[in-house]
């Protein structure tokens, strides 16, 4: 007979979230479970408990119940009699919802959810690192018994909460490693050094197609230490291609690291692709670790934290081009101008199954990713959800009337977000058509910061006096922006990205309370030295938001 009581699963998830770590834990040896070192009560997810019965009952009675279970935890009350040989068995039987295989770890639980230690259990029919294929379950038993024996038998009753501990048994699918050194002298010179394996190359080929048909939605992992570059690599104009497994034809989906314009570049696409710019020390050993997990790419440097780049979930298209360190290749050729020039040491490239399924990230995780990054209080000023629409006519125009700069306000952090749903720069009085505008058109000082469309794409600037402290250009294809501005120092956001300096040099930390000006920033349009509005934008806006720090 199957006995379920059942209780309110929400309180019971929201009082576990509440234990704290550190006393209390079951761990397994020879099947036996005895309560020493510590434990979390955390749901897993992937795997949960479809069916619980109790199925044989030495105990006091009736009197032994199945709470509740839900996902991979188990609440029960156990009651036996007052002798060393009661003992009450549950039969569970747990299936694995997710794709990926699943390998039984632990069974953990709080002390303050195991009441009795006069009582242990032991499991039978499933055993530590036994693995749960996709779709598969599996039936076992836990038998609840006196711990030992006893003067006397009279604390008879445990409630307990016990999580049956699951984790993604990751497969190495494939896995390319070049140990030692390695001397990449360009285009028609051989590789030296251990890495080459003793072929005659100028250039590794790894053979891992990391965006086939059958790799492209497995996780990721490549990583290679720079020994040295030539300074003379960093050039304007040309490109070092240190590895790449880039379709080399639009849309060009994949991943790229190069040295271009002088600058590091990651790029990773699932379309035209977003360029990350490393910062870091060119002449100094740089670790480098890039990866990704259930669809997100992140890099390291120097073990440093991970820095979120970019979702991989949907790609534009599979390839079979393979991941190759040392030049880019175009239609399977190696491209003259993009060789590499320097040394690197134990690099590696490996595929692995895919952990769950994680939430897709959205924007409200991006604006509480930029909110930890400020790290302060913020209060909305401004927050205009529907979209608004410019027809190029002053009429269309308003103020926020939020002096950002203002002798008040100029040292307080700010945010300033909106999305760009339809912008059109054609048919307008003036060449440039203004999407937010917080800089004095008062005068030639012009500080501040503004965003413009102009040509076929929008360039960010922000101004100290009559010069340009910093300026970047973001693609035409763009359909959200966060403008931040932390302290005395401004960043950028767009879409699902990660935040960046905008621009090499956007310290305001010169700027003197006599550049602070009060004019209101402006959604669309610029407020010239006349009070009127100009470089009006003819499209549409939505989501437009102003935060302000304290």
């Amino acid at each position: 007979m199957r006995y379920i009581k059942k209780t309110k699963i929400l309180m019971l998830i929201l009082v576990l979230s509440c234990c704290f770590l550190g006393i209390g834990y079951a761990s397994i040896a020879n099947i036996n479970l005895d309560i020493t070192g510590t434990a979390a009560l955390k749901k897993q997810t992937g795997v949960a408990i479809k069916e619980v019965t109790l199925s044989d009952d030495h105990g006091s009675g009736s009197t032994s119940s199945i709470n509740n279970y839900y996902q991979t935890l188990l609440d029960s009350t156990v009651v036996l009699n007052n002798d060393s040989s009661s003992y009450v068995t549950y039969e569970i039987t747990i299936k694995n919802l997710s794709s990926s295989e699943k390998e039984f770890k632990d069974v953990v639980y709080d002390q303050a959810f195991y009441d009795n230690p006069a009582i242990t259990y032991e499991i039978n029919g499933l055993d530590v690192g036994d693995t749960l294929d996709a779709g598969e379950e599996v039936t076992f038993t836990v038998k609840f018994k006196y711990a030992e024996t006893q003067a006397s038998y009279d604390n008879t009753t445990l409630n307990s909460v016990l999580n049956f501990k699951f984790e993604t048994a990751e497969e190495i699918i494939d896995e390319e490693t070049y140990e030692g050194k390695c001397i990449f002298n360009g285009q028609g010179q051989d590789v030296v050094g251990d890495c080459a394996r003793g072929e005659h190359v100028d250039y590794i080929d790894t053979g891992i197609q990391l965006f086939s048909e059958d790799n492209y939605l497995k996780d990721f992992e490549i990583g290679f230490t720079i020994d040295n570059i030539d300074p003379s690599r960093f050039r304007d104009g040309q490109v070092d291609a240190i590895f790449t497994c880039l379709q080399e034809k639009k849309p060009y989906p994949g991943i790229t690291l190069r040295i271009q314009d002088s600058k590091w570049l990651l790029q990773i696409g699932s379309g035209v692709g977003t360029n990350t710019k490393l910062v870091f020390e060119p002449d100094v050993i740089q670790s480098f670790k890039i990866y990704r997990t259930n669809g997100d790419v992140y890099y390291q440097i120097n073990g440093g934290d991970p820095v979120f780049v970019k979702n991989l979930t949907t790609l534009s298209n599979t390839f079979d081009d393979p991941l190759i360190f040392g030049t880019s290749l175009e239609n399977g050729s190696p491209m003259a101008n993009r060789y590499f020039i320097g040394e690197l040491s134990d690099f590696y490239v490996k595929l692995i199954e895919p952990g769950d399924p994680v939430p897709i990230r959205d924007y409200d995780t991006v604006d509480q990713e930029i909110l930890d990054f400020l790290n302060e209080p913020m209060n909305v000023v401004f927050d205009q959800e529907a979209a608004h629409t410019w027809d190029g006519e002053a009429s269309s125009c308003f103020n926020t009337n939020v002096a950002l700069f203002s002798e008040t306000n100029y040292q307080k952090s700010f945010v300033i977000t909106f999305e760009l749903d339809n912008v059109n720069v054609n048919g307008q009085s003036a060449s440039q058509a203004t999407l937010i505008n917080a800089k004095d058109e008062s005068g030639n000082g012009w500080p501040g910061v503004m965003m413009r469309k102009q040509g076929s794409s929008y360039t960010m600037s922000a101004k100290d006096g009559a010069s340009v402290t910093s300026t970047v250009t973001i693609p035409a294809t763009v359909n959200r922006v966060n403008i931040i501005k932390k302290g005395m120092k401004m960043y950028y956001q767009t879409d699902l990205g990660v935040i960046q300096e905008l621009g090499e040099s956007n310290d305001l930390s010169s700027w003197a309370v006599g550049k602070c000006f009060n004019t209101g920033t402006t959604f669309g349009s610029i407020i010239n030295g006349s009070g009127a509005y100009d470089r009006i934008l003819k499209g549409t806006l939505s989501h437009m938001k102003i935060q302000l720090g304290n």
